[in-house]
């Protein structure tokens, strides 16, 4: 995605750079599509594995005739390999290159370290990591419980084990709580939920590609945290319908996959 902003004007790099969420979204509704239709045709994870890893290795051969970053070449002292890059960018687009020349970095500048990166901004570098790791925390943590939600219609757990299944824990581990979730097969229903979810991350980056360039990005990132926070929060409501935990689903997931694309492009700016 770095190398795809470099090659974007500035006017509009924001929703430009935004718009790529669109096929993670696509994606995630096509792995959904794979796991439902081979998991109940084989009833094989390896297959829908298998299947999951092509797109990846379509992308390793097509991405040999991805150009090179101009900019890092040229702040490897690389200009007249980083003018051929732009020149042929031009060519492509049928531009031509404004006037003047490419001016190398000062000699002994040093580039493309982290200990450089940490050392000239320490506290960007520190706040940054922690959001990355929040967030990353956040977005596969509701991705993860969804099919929990699906199948329980929430995240109660005050379910009772069956009294068979009980006994027989008991004589094994006597200290096994009554308190869980039990492991249940998806049946085609759960997976059109689960699609549907899924589906709840693509208006997420709609909403963030229509909000990015009208907003301040600290304030829409807050405000998508807080919307995400008060949905997941209500899951935690005992007893609470089907429907509204679904909806809950939707709507928490829709602000996460916000948050995440306009994060993306904070840090990268």
């Amino acid at each position: 995605m770095v190398l795809y902003m470099e090659f974007l004007p500035t006017k509009r790099r924001g929703q430009a750079t935004i718009s790529l969420g669109i096929f993670w979204g696509v994606g995630s509704l096509l792995v959904v599509l794979i796991s439902m239709t081979v998991m109940e045709t084989t009833n094989s994870w390896r297959i829908v594995l298998l299947v999951a890893v092509i797109p990846v290795a379509i992308f390793l051969v097509l991405s040999k005739g991805y150009p090179e970053s101009a900019r890092h070449m040229l702040v490897s002292g690389k200009v007249k390999e980083a003018e051929k890059v732009l020149s042929n960018m031009a060519a492509t687009n049928k531009k031509s290159l404004p006037a003047g020349k490419l001016v190398p970095s000062p000699v002994g500048l040093e580039k493309g370290s982290v200990i450089n990166l940490i050392k000239d901004q320490k506290q960007l570098f520190i706040i940054l990591s922690y959001a990355w790791i929040s967030l990353t925390f956040t977005y596969y943590g509701i991705t993860l419980l969804s099919p929990e939600v699906i199948l329980h219609g929430g995240l109660s757990f005050n379910a009772s084990q069956p009294e068979e299944t009980e006994m027989q824990n008991t004589t094994v581990n006597t200290s096994l709580s009554h308190n869980y979730l039990p492991c249940k097969p998806f049946t085609i229903l759960d997976y059109l939920n689960l699609l549907w979810i899924t589906a709840a991350e693509l208006p997420g980056i709609v909403l963030s590609w229509f909000l990015v360039e009208r907003f301040f990005r600290r304030r829409l990132m807050l405000l998508f945290f807080l919307v995400y926070a008060a949905s997941v929060s209500l899951l935690l409501v005992d007893n609470l319908p089907t429907a509204i935990s679904l909806i809950l689903l939707f709507v928490g997931r829709t602000s996460v996959m916000g948050c995440f694309q306009i994060y993306v492009l904070y840090t990268l700016e």
